[in-house]
């Protein structure tokens, strides 16, 4: 478990949980905003134990940020959320550079607030791509009912560096293969599934304002609950958001064999409302955000 608080007297914060059994930990940063508001974000390098003996451990790994953006109470926002978006992206760029991890996996996670605002189309421009709207073809409806009683979908998995499904049954020697600088192969990730939980409710489902103080110790499992706002309700004692998981299966760049690894991520992060905030980004073709 890595975790970071909020500054001052915010009781709030961030996680991230890494599988030791699965995957090495090798850097956890703590990435301060500033002045750009009482905001944290932690960027993590993660690697797999695959072949340690023999495979580099810049063509084992992956990057793993999570961040939740300060709350949009009015257009004033916009600037601040941008400014902080920056501090995340840069902090992902210079580490990327000292390590010299170019064309890594990064995945990049937390409650965005919106998903059409300054924010998301910058992020998107910097060459993510949200893992929900490359499964699914849209992105999530709903994900958390704000203070302001409205539904939204806020919360995101970006990737960068992803490889298309389809490639991970291509051997790493063709052209499709991604390489690091060097021509070496790197780690593959593909995105094969991502879903709200409970995954059985479509992320259509209306959702309230989190109702604190239900004795929930008759339920022995959730599956049990068969009333959707009640099941919704039981895990929202974790968050008030639903959870948002991904799956991806993993290639080793020197093996064409498949390995599927677990969920690696999930956000369940805090928001409050969306908000429509117009800003003039050039329609041109994305670029890569981590590139120095």
């Amino acid at each position: 478990l890595h975790a970071v608080k909020r500054p001052g007297d915010k009781q709030d914060g961030l996680a991230v949980f890494v599988d030791k059994r699965k995957f090495e930990l090798h850097y956890v940063e703590n990435v301060e905003f500033d002045n750009a508001g009482d905001r944290v974000a932690l960027l993590l390098h993660v690697a797999t134990k695959w072949d340690r003996k023999h495979t580099p451990l810049a063509q084992r790994s992956f990057l793993v940020v999570n961040s939740h953006l300060t709350f949009p109470h009015n257009q004033m926002y916009a600037s601040l959320r941008l400014t902080q978006i920056d501090r995340v992206l840069t902090a992902a760029r210079k580490y990327i550079a000292r390590q010299d991890l170019y064309d890594v996996p990064v995945l990049l996670c937390g409650d965005f607030n919106d998903f059409n605002d300054p924010v998301y189309r910058l992020v998107t421009k910097h060459g993510f791509t949200s893992t929900f709207a490359q499964v699914h073809g849209r992105e999530a409806r709903i994900t958390h009912c704000n203070h302001n009683n409205r539904e939204v979908g806020v919360d995101f998995i970006f990737g960068a560096h992803l490889q298309q499904q389809d490639a991970l049954t291509t051997p790493s020697d063709t052209p499709t293969g991604r390489t690091l600088d060097g021509g070496n192969p790197r780690l593959q990730l593909a995105p094969v599934g991502c879903h709200l939980v409970p995954r059985r409710l479509p992320d259509v489902v209306r959702l309230k304002r989190p109702q604190f103080g239900h004795d929930w110790r008759h339920v022995q499992a959730p599956v049990l609950l068969s009333d959707e706002e009640e099941l919704v309700d039981y895990w929202r004692m974790v968050s008030d958001h639903r959870p948002l998981v991904a799956t991806f299966d993993v290639l080793d760049g020197l093996s064409s064999s498949r390995a599927v690894a677990a969920p690696l991520v999930e956000s369940a992060a805090s928001v409050e409302m969306r908000t429509a905030l117009d800003a003039d980004f050039p329609d041109d073709e994305a670029v890569d955000g981590l590139s120095p």
